[in-house]
């Protein structure tokens, strides 16, 4: 569990460097970052001997039911390729598909894509075990950095135009730092900080309450757990995974973002408390540092793992369910998946879920995915980005404008102000 925690924690910071969102963007760093990730979750799942379609080591839930992922089943595929079976070799026409997006997208989303297109083409070609293990290991990273940085972008264009947080929010992390012993008021989105050398206003934003690369690590947890679920190695576990790891995490994360800002405000004001007072100092860089909040997700993965593990462990003890050790010796009950218990897999090459499900809600996925192409085409055909960051001066073409000269010396005379 750690361990699958630690990798997502690289490529959450992978994703974090390719953006450039509070510095310049550190490609070295990015594929750095991204290349130990990618190794680490791969070799977390070639680890796993005889666990067949196994996505990952937060929630393993092999079980002794066959399953769509059994290789007695639908040919050793998984539930996804129990829908698209009369498509053929699927995964070898979805990577040739996605040719195209990697070419078009950004250097890293294409880099998220190549390794989602990679993982199909090596499971559609090979036949060994381990290269198949290796083949579903890079389609899983790849879904889970695409869907980080789809969830960077969304925090991006979230926060950009207001990145205060509301008065209530302000005021209880200035309670907080009263608690600490240390003299604050709050005053709207501004948090006053009291010492011998000055007054601290220090601004209560979004961006320094839940850093990204924190909540790229749960978001992408959670799309880890998605893709073992939806790929069907986790689809008879029902909503097991999603109940004993991902909503721990999400407390254990949104307990994690006080205390976090907390540790950030000290070393702040063990920064400025080193310096005389007619210093100007620049000491708030800490704040937005790739390096320092790749640093804080790490304790936040060791944190959560250790304690969802240990709530796991409690929780499946009490309730009857099956824990983490009993599940890997091959001793867990049998789980009930989300199919009725009376339903039998369906002898058609159709998804489990699709057969359980009425026919409304099926009519209304189908329309909710064919608007979704849409609209994905439609941004492919017509999304214009404004080009990369661009260094030097800016230049004003005055030939044919009298407004604002800037060709004169400034003076009263001309600007006509006192």
């Amino acid at each position: 569990m750690i361990s699958a925690l630690l990798g997502l924690a690289f490529l959450a910071g992978a994703a974090m460097a390719a953006s450039g969102l509070y510095e310049p963007a550190r490609p070295v760093a990015s594929v750095v970052l991204g290349v130990l990730g990618t190794a680490w979750l791969v070799a977390l799942r070639l680890r796993k001997k005889g666990a067949a379609g196994a996505a990952d080591e937060i929630v393993q839930t092999e079980n002794k039911q066959p399953s769509l992922s059994s290789p007695s089943e639908y040919g050793g595929r998984g539930a996804m390729s129990a829908v698209l079976a009369p498509l053929g070799p699927w995964r070898l026409w979805a990577a040739v598909l996605l040719v195209p997006a990697v070419w078009l997208a950004p250097w890293a989303g294409s880099a998220a894509l190549l390794l989602l297109a990679l993982g199909w083409f090596i499971q559609a070609v090979a036949r060994a075990r381990p290269a198949v293990g290796v083949g579903r290991g890079f389609a899983a990273v790849g879904w889970t950095l695409t869907i980080m940085l789809l969830a960077l972008a969304a925090y991006t264009a979230a926060t950009a135009r207001n990145h205060d947080l509301p008065g209530s929010i302000t005021y209880g992390l200035c309670l907080l730092l009263r608690a600490l012993g240390l003299s604050a008021d709050a005053d709207g989105a501004m948090i006053h900080l009291h010492s011998w050398r000055q007054m601290h206003p220090l601004a209560a934003t979004w961006d320094g309450l839940f850093d990204p690369v924190s909540l790229l690590l749960l978001v992408g947890a959670a799309a880890w757990v998605a893709w073992g679920w939806f790929e069907g190695s986790q689809f008879d576990r029902g909503a097991e995974p999603w109940r004993r790891f991902v909503l721990p995490l999400a407390i254990v994360w949104l307990c994690w973002q006080p205390i976090r800002w907390l540790l950030l405000t000290a070393v702040y004001l063990d920064r400025v408390m080193r310096f005389p007072a007619d210093w100007h100092l620049h000491a708030m860089n800490h704040y937005f540092s790739l390096w320092v909040q790749l640093a804080a997700t790490i304790a936040l993965a060791l944190l959560a793992g250790g304690l969802v593990a240990w709530w796991g462990r409690i929780a499946g003890r009490a309730g009857g369910a099956a824990t983490s050790a009993e599940i890997a010796a091959g001793t867990a009950p049998p789980a009930q998946g989300w199919a009725r218990p009376d339903s039998a897999a369906p002898e058609s090459a159709v998804l489990r879920v699709a057969a359980a499900a009425p026919s409304p809600l099926r009519s209304a996925a189908a329309v909710v995915m064919i608007a979704a192409a849409g609209f994905a085409a439609a941004w492919a055909l017509h999304y214009a980005p404004p080009g990369p960051r661009k260094d030097g001066r800016v230049m004003f073409v005055e030939r044919k404008s009298q407004w604002e000269p800037t060709d004169r010396p400034y003076d009263t005379r001309w600007y006509v102000e006192p």
